[in-house]
């Protein structure tokens, strides 16, 4: 486990201190007319203008408040069913969770894993969802099935399935300039930002 707590979700839980995260995806979610919540220690947006539309042909949403375990070594997987688990070698997976169980999933990984890293801060995340997210995403990658681990729009990253379209995972530090480059990318589809709120029940989990 990580010995920088800050960066681990648990700091949320922790009365005496709620830290407040902020994308660097924010400022672009503003000038696009962003409603924000403080939510699981981050400032979330929330909810965009005309958000309907842009689910009729791909949303783009950003989901920066999930828990992101790296886990290294043979072990079982978490019997939580809010969490996803994309097996990138024999002996390394990421564990996708809920915001509100990564400690305890965190906890059950540690008891059969040599080592299970939080990432949470280090790797951005956001939704592609829509009837058009596949043809979107082909237009970004060259990446042919998923999930996989690959460049998508020339960062290296992960993309794993969920219901009703896809997950990209990513180095924070690229999600001012991956943002930018979705949004543009999604003019011709009529797609557009979606907030937190407006993914559909049940495309994550």
């Amino acid at each position: 486990m990580s010995t920088l707590a800050f960066l681990s979700t648990d700091a949320t839980a922790d009365s005496r201190w709620t830290p407040i995260a902020r994308s660097p995806m924010q400022r672009q979610q503003r000038e696009r007319g962003a409603r924000f919540e403080t939510r699981h220690g981050w400032e979330l947006a929330v909810a965009f203008p005309n958000e309907s539309e842009m689910l009729e042909s791909v949303g783009i949403a950003e989901l920066p408040q999930f828990g992101k375990l790296d886990v290294r070594g043979a072990g079982a997987r978490p019997s939580a069913t809010r969490c996803t688990w994309y097996q990138m070698t024999p002996q390394r997976a990421l564990c996708i969770t809920d915001a509100t169980i990564t400690r305890s999933v965190r906890a059950e990984l540690q008891e059969s894993a040599r080592q299970v890293v939080d990432v949470s801060s280090g790797l951005g995340s956001v939704a592609l969802i829509g009837p058009r997210a596949g043809e979107f995403l082909r237009r970004i990658t060259e990446l042919e099935s998923f999930p996989a681990s690959g460049v998508v729009c020339e960062v290296h990253g992960h993309v794993l399935t969920i219901n009703g379209g896809f997950l990209l995972l990513f180095p924070q530090e690229y999600g001012h300039y991956l943002y930018e480059v979705l949004l543009d990318a999604a003019v011709p589809f009529d797609g557009g930002p979606i907030g937190v709120d407006g993914v559909p029940r049940g495309t994550i989990w």
